[in-house]
């Protein structure tokens, strides 16, 4: 197959980066700890965020951490059933350092859910790490974590493991081991991006990338 695009280009992943820091900064504590059920977003967090133990997070609009991104344990992220058949971004980039940090690391018994109909969580990773000759995973998913989940990193690697199931995963490299699987049941051309309060984005076409 020859050379494709990408189906969201860094343009759009800079849109929900501006759209999620209008509607609100975290600047501390640091590192950003849920482990109690809360609800978030829209929102920038100035830090790595760590979601960890068995909290239920209710996802309101897109989330940019400027870090990077651990959901672990028996975790739920879920978004909010208002938001029915539209998806949102939860983004890893921290733009001074896309190297070493910018990471996303899912694993556990994390389990993520959309709100109802066409709707996911998509995690998008701007490490280059990949991309550059390095050996740094952009995003990581492993153990048994599953569910409404969609995977973008369009400069790094996703490194896939164990129990894994999940509806899609596009990346610059993308590594499978075990019994990992990925289970094509969406298409980011029919996904209805929620961007805040106020409106969404959609993508007009989605091609396949070598």
């Amino acid at each position: 197959q020859p050379l494709r695009e990408f189906p969201i280009s860094d343009d759009l992943i800079s849109q929900w980066e501006e759209s999620a820091e209008s509607a609100g900064i975290i600047s501390s504590p640091c590192p950003y700890v849920i482990d109690n059920d809360t609800e978030i977003g829209p929102v920038k967090i100035n830090c790595d965020l760590d979601i960890k133990g068995d909290p239920t997070v209710t996802i309101n609009g897109p989330v940019w951490v400027k870090g990077n991104i651990t959901v672990q344990n028996t975790a739920i992220i879920r978004l909010n059933p208002s938001l029915e058949n539209k998806s949102v971004a939860i983004i890893a980039d921290n733009p001074t350092n896309r190297v070493s940090s910018s990471k996303i690391d899912l694993k556990n018994s994390a389990t993520f859910f959309g709100a109802n109909g066409n709707s996911y969580i998509l995690f998008i990773s701007q490490n280059n790490s990949s991309e550059s000759g390095g050996s740094e995973k952009a995003i990581t998913i492993q153990n048994s974590a599953s569910g409404d989940v969609l995977l973008f990193s369009g400069h790094g690697e996703i490194l896939i493991q164990n129990s894994v199931k999940l509806k899609e995963a596009t990346a610059y490299k993308i590594r499978l081991q075990n019994s990992a699987k990925v289970i094509y049941e969406s298409g980011l051309a029919n996904l209805l991006f929620e961007s805040g309060p106020s409106g969404g984005y959609s993508i007009d076409s989605w091609r396949e990338v070598k």
